[in-house]
């Protein structure tokens, strides 16, 4: 799906012409539940984590859903972020395999 993504966001010479984001709605809900739930267990890994998702919805730029799952990121990460004043604090847990 993936490599996918990155032939219709590259020049294909007009070969494929859809709708990119009737054609991703599904898999962008997906995706943005996945990120709920990782954020949910404390799990910001890049990989296997919520912060992973971003990547995935910084390609899907400059579709709607994509600026309102990035700006959800970072309303979680703001979430989660210990702060004293101006000063973020806090640990982040990555979680492997």
């Amino acid at each position: 799906m993936w490599a996918f993504l990155v032939f219709i966001k590259s020049k294909n010479n007009g070969l494929i012409q859809i709708n990119k984001d009737e054609f991703f709605k599904e898999i962008d809900i997906i995706i943005l539940t996945f990120l709920e739930n990782k954020f949910a267990e404390n799990n910001f890994d890049y990989l296997y984590g919520g912060l992973g998702s971003g990547l995935y919805y910084f390609e899907r730029l400059p579709s709607a859903i994509a600026y309102k799952s990035l700006e959800r990121i970072v309303n979680l990460l703001d979430q989660t972020a210990e702060k004293n004043g101006d000063i973020l604090l806090g640990q982040i847990i990555f979680h492997y395999g």
